[in-house]
């Protein structure tokens, strides 16, 4: 998890790079934000995954949460965003 802010670029880039260290050859993705307020934030992420070779999916933007009025997933909203998550990535 990433805390949105005026570092989010530099939290972002050093998240990767952690979990680049951890598991080197596995695909990233960042995933965010989960509320249309976050769009400041969601562009710094986007940056730094872009510039990262990392993939990253706003699930606003895909239209995965219907009612994104607060950043917190509803027990709902966490069976959709895995579930699109998981099809997604399904091979």
């Amino acid at each position: 998890e990433i805390e949105a802010g005026s570092l989010t670029t530099k939290r972002t880039r050093e998240a990767i790079a952690t979990a680049r260290q951890s598991w080197p050859e596995a695909l990233l993705f960042v995933v965010g934000p989960f509320s249309p307020g976050d769009r400041k934030s969601a562009a710094a992420a986007e940056a730094a995954a872009a510039t990262e070779n990392v993939t990253f999916l706003d699930p606003v933007a895909l239209g995965w949460r219907p009612d994104a009025t607060t950043a917190t997933l509803s027990a709902d909203d966490l069976t959709v965003v895995a579930d699109k998550l998981r099809d997604l990535l399904a091979p």
